[in-house]
């Protein structure tokens, strides 16, 4: 900790209660003022270090006069247990983004710790070869979007959608759950991961 109401990211100051930051030249501790370059030290810091947080792998759908769409993503949380409330993060400019706006609905599907492959397939990696993510599948149709194979999943209705920089924040009321009671597959470093229970805990 800086001191009393501060925290230090990647050389700049912040002031906690207000979110004002200081300018000035380099400091004996090594705390530099904000700047350019600061600014993008800090947003290459934090890409790396977002590396080492795990994130459950999921997938979101949706379905409507937009169409059906699906697309894997690893910014999703519940916002609020009342009423029952969950939000993703999309690429703004992205065609699950326009999709889920345009169908004001949507399906987030935590994948089973065995199915990289599907999270693979959503993320385009196939869709040469394969055009249609959906195609073999056996999914359960919603209105919200499909659910997934062994996903526990969560249906919703688009409340609202908040701009942040390249992204949207999409916030879900949760109108149905499918609970499937699978250890979930998880993304950290680059690579998938699984969950385990430490031993002795």
């Amino acid at each position: 900790m800086a001191g009393s109401g501060e925290f230090v990211f990647h050389g700049a100051v912040f002031l906690a209660t207000s979110g004002r930051h200081e300018q000035g030249e380099a400091r004996e501790d090594g705390i530099f003022g904000y700047g350019a370059n600061v600014m993008n030290a800090a947003r290459d810091a934090f890409i790396e270090a977002m590396r080492q947080v795990a994130a459950t792998v999921t997938v979101v759908t949706t379905d409507g006069p937009a169409g059906q769409m699906g697309a894997t993503v690893s910014a999703f949380t519940s916002l609020s247990a009342d009423p029952p409330s969950v939000l993703v993060c999309l690429k703004s400019d992205s065609r699950i983004a326009r999709a889920v706006g345009d169908n004001g609905a949507f399906c987030v599907n935590v994948l089973p710790e065995d199915a990289d492959d599907l999270a693979r397939a959503f993320a385009g990696a196939f869709d040469a070869q394969r055009p249609d993510r959906f195609h073999g599948l056996d999914v359960m149709a919603t209105e919200f979007g499909p659910v997934l194979p062994r996903a526990t999943a969560f249906t919703c209705t688009l409340q609202r959608s908040v701009g942040h920089g390249t992204h949207a924040i999409c916030i879900g009321a949760v109108t149905g759950i499918s609970n499937a009671g699978q250890a979930p597959l998880t993304y950290m470093q680059g690579d998938f991961h699984v969950v385990r229970r430490k031993s002795g805990g």
